[in-house]
């Protein structure tokens, strides 16, 4: 950005092919700014987003390098080497981290998306993080509706087919862990269900963050089975804090 404003200053001292690259940046920043703002909803806007605008990055950094006003005669060198140690240490500490701590998805999920398949399982609800990968861990066998919320199960617009706006019809499931049902008052569900599948201790330690399965005869039944445990929770009396 730094460079983009300096070269936008600096506009009327650029030849006319040379203002494309600033140009060009700004307007892809700005189209696409304008398209997460009034499409996203409440959503947020991880900054992997941006990785499309990157390519146009730098064209405006080098010409922002060659063009600048340097009082020294090395400051130009040192800020070329300075860019690319920036460089190569971001890259190996992104690399890094995606080796020791997988983003997000816990890869036991995989586990439980074969047993999914083996089980005849194909249509279920989840949370971002789990539902879509289901589908693609099943080669399309599963298909998953992504909500944010089991307490209205409405759909995300995010990454979802426009089909999803219906609920499915027959059999459903809902995957999820004690965790995401206790962060949305839900905690009661899991006995307002039918449970099928729940890790075991060896394979997650931690009770709330084991994966659960809970199958329901159709979509009408599993909303009875969330109104229920909702009304149950909101009737117990609260505990005094100490």
């Amino acid at each position: 950005m730094f460079s983009l404003v300096r070269l936008l200053l600096r506009w009327c001292e650029l030849p006319p092919r040379q203002r494309i690259a600033p140009l060009l940046l700004f307007s892809v920043c700005l189209v696409q700014g304008a398209v997460f703002v009034f499409t996203a909803g409440e959503q947020i806007i991880n900054a992997s987003y941006w990785l499309t605008v990157v390519p146009f990055v730098f064209p405006v950094l080098q010409l922002e390098g060659e063009t600048e006003h340097f009082r020294l005669w090395f400051t130009r060198r040192l800020a070329a080497v300075a860019f690319c140690l920036c460089f190569v240490a971001t890259s190996i500490s992104s690399t890094v981290q995606f080796f020791t701590n997988g983003y997000r998805v816990n890869p036991h999920l995989e586990e439980v998306c074969d047993w999914l398949t083996d089980n005849g399982y194909t249509q279920g609800y989840a949370t971002f993080w789990n539902g879509n990968v289901l589908t693609e861990w099943s080669d399309g066998q599963i298909e998953m509706w992504v909500v944010s919320d089991f307490n209205s199960m409405e759909v995300s617009h995010w990454l979802q087919k426009t089909s999803h706006a219906n609920p499915p019809e027959g059999p459903v499931f809902l995957l999820t862990t004690l965790d995401e049902l206790g962060n949305m008052g839900l905690s009661d569900l899991y006995w307002w269900s039918n449970v099928v599948y729940e890790d075991s201790e060896t394979e997650i330690a931690d009770r709330t963050k084991r994966y659960i399965v809970m199958a329901y005869p159709d979509y009408n039944d599993m909303m009875s089975a969330v109104a229920g445990a909702r009304s149950w929770e909101s009737s117990q009396p609260e505990t005094p804090a100490e």
